[in-house]
């Protein structure tokens, strides 16, 4: 019989909070992460908005020695030792570092703030080698490893807005080839000037014309936002013998890529993944019973990801949610930020709405709602997109009420 694989701890830091409950219990009664951004020195700039984490990251790790991690490393970092704290290690990790390893999903090789500073203000000779950690793409997940002692194996998904979904389906590989015992695994993404400007304008063009399901600002203007989730994943023996109770279990997983150059709104990427993932999960698109979507604003994969559910589920979609009408568009993390309020939201037995709905008819066919709704939580499917070019799936599986954390 195939090994399940179940989620068994679960960390988010966002623009509503740094629990994964209590950004659920903020998303169902409809706040809103989201704030205006100003860009500074700019004299027409675009209407833009961002998530940003507010939390002290440098005082919550606590201790010396942050000064030269950019953001992703401190979030990262922070949620790593919650994590491995919360599923009932010791607060000295003293666990086994071969039988752990941990798979992220980010994409950014960024100077510390401080190193910026030290170059313009400053003499060369202050710059100290620490400034350089945050050079590779590869150094978030290395000073994870550093900090928590991981010794099982690291490895970083580069693979754009789906690296942190496809993060966690690379950890259930790992443990079903016996790599390891345990993973971490998720997503994170730091606010940076230039996604938060990209965002705002990118997608503006005449092939994006429209306006998509959810719209803050001039259509197809993204709102971006920054966080962090990480999960801890387990084959469900190894659960059970450490009295780890489930949170979910991940039951499939697909990816679909349209390699032709693919029209505005063209639904083949997203249908594959779905219909892969279900087939994979060994479900009918029946016993799907709440879909997070990946909509952000833009029109060109929000009305994709429509079509895609129409196709798949037909007459009787599911209730959908779009959490990025809250919390912005978290890139790399988005994925895995998605996987972690999926499973908040199923413990409290709760859709959240969907913010900043834009077009009633659409958000109808689909089934999204301005409002909270009940969920009998028992298979979630969650996507993930980027434009309409590529697409994953992943789907949850929630254990009966009386065996959950």
């Amino acid at each position: 019989m195939r090994d399940r694989i179940v989620i068994t701890g679960n960390q988010l830091l966002c623009a509503l909070g740094e629990d994964p409950r209590e950004v659920a219990q903020k998303l169902i009664a409809k706040a809103s992460g989201l704030s205006e951004y100003s860009f500074v020195e700019m004299e027409s700039p675009p209407q833009a908005w961002f998530g940003a984490v507010m939390l002290d990251l440098k005082k919550a790790l606590g201790g010396k020695g942050w000064r030269h991690h950019n953001r992703a490393s401190l979030m990262s970092c922070l949620l790593a030792r919650r994590l491995l704290v919360t599923t009932e290690y010791s607060a000295c990790f003293e666990h086994d570092p071969v039988q752990l390893g941990f798979v992220l999903g980010y994409n950014h090789n960024v100077f510390s703030p401080e190193l910026i500073e030290t170059l313009e203000a400053r003499s060369l000779v202050h710059l100290n080698p620490g400034f350089f950690l945050t050079m590779s793409t590869n150094s978030v997940a290395s000073q994870v490893a550093i900090l928590v002692k991981i010794q099982g194996l690291t490895l970083t998904h580069t693979t754009g807005w789906l690296a942190g979904l496809e993060a966690v389906h690379t950890a259930t590989h790992f443990l079903r080839a016996n790599r390891v015992q345990r993973v971490l695994a998720g997503g994170v993404e730091e606010g940076m000037v230039e996604n938060i400007y990209s965002m705002a304008t990118a997608f503006q063009g005449p092939s994006q014309a429209g306006v998509g399901i959810i719209q803050i600002g001039e259509p197809n203007a993204i709102p971006a936002g920054e966080g962090c989730a990480l999960l801890h994943l387990e084959k469900e023996r190894t659960a059970i013998q450490n009295h780890r109770k489930p949170r979910a279990y991940v039951s499939g997983f697909g990816m679909g890529v349209q390699i032709k150059e693919a029209r505005a709104g063209d639904a083949t990427a997203a249908v594959q993944a779905i219909t892969t993932a279900l087939q994979q999960a060994g479900l009918t698109a029946d016993a799907i019973d709440a879909v997070f979507l990946s909509a952000n604003g833009n029109a060109a994969q929000d009305q994709a990801e429509a079509r895609a559910l129409q196709q798949v589920f037909q007459k009787q979609v599911p209730p959908t949610v779009a959490i990025k009408g809250a919390l912005g568009d978290t890139f790399h993390a988005g994925g895995a930020i998605a996987v972690s309020v999926a499973i908040a939201c199923a413990e409290l037995k709760t859709i959240p709405p969907t913010l900043h709905l834009s077009d009633a008819k659409v958000a109808g066919k689909i089934n999204l709602s301005a409002e909270a709704r009940s969920w009998p939580a028992h298979y979630v499917l969650i996507l993930s997109l980027e434009q309409d070019q590529k697409a994953g799936a992943l789907i949850l599986e929630f254990p009966p009420e009386e065996g959950r954390a």
